[in-house]
């Protein structure tokens, strides 16, 4: 990716997985599921477990529709049974002022989608990583840099021209 400043809007275009635009994230060629036959559409099932002398009781997961409650019929062909399929977006997103590094923004809803295509689509999180700078240190939210000056800079004052960190020219006026 780019260098990115703090405190600026960034437009950035990523592959996100999204729901499958034939399936509408179903995985079922048209939409079309049904309830699953083992658990009649609970997505549990009560098995019987038989400890020594004892029998226990226990509602687990459907293992055939692994507890949606639903099967497919036939797999959706443009995503093969997944509900998803990749697509370029472009994400744009502001870069608070001040972020450390291991800041994470939160976008809701642009993660991946639903499940079987029922529910809200999940968040995707950007963690920021901050690059070292050759001349500059951070001090929490300063910039802090050491500039070598001589002792005729120091008595009869001076002017320097740098280039800051966002491109710009930056003059210092030492009186």
């Amino acid at each position: 990716l780019k260098k990115i400043f703090q405190g600026s809007q960034e437009e950035v275009v990523v592959d996100l997985p999204v729901a499958c635009t034939k399936c509408a994230g179903t995985g079922a060629k048209d939409g079309n599921i049904s309830d699953c036959g083992e658990c009649n559409g609970q997505g549990k099932v009560r098995m019987r477990q038989q400890v020594g002398p004892f029998v226990q009781d226990v509602v687990r997961d459907c293992p055939t529709c692994r507890g949606s409650g639903h099967q497919i019929d036939e797999r959706c062909e443009a995503c093969r049974g997944d509900g998803k399929e990749i697509k370029s977006s472009t994400l744009r997103f502001n870069i608070p002022a001040g972020a450390e590094a291991g800041t994470r923004l939160r976008m809701r809803g642009k993660g991946g989608p639903a499940p079987n295509g029922k529910g809200e689509d999940g968040d995707l999180f950007i963690e920021i990583e901050v690059e070292v700078h050759p001349w500059f240190e951070r001090s929490n939210a300063d910039l802090i840099m050491s500039l070598p000056l001589g002792y005729s800079d120091l008595v009869l004052g001076t002017s320097i021209k740098l280039e800051h960190i966002d491109g710009k020219e930056l003059v210092l006026k030492i009186p």
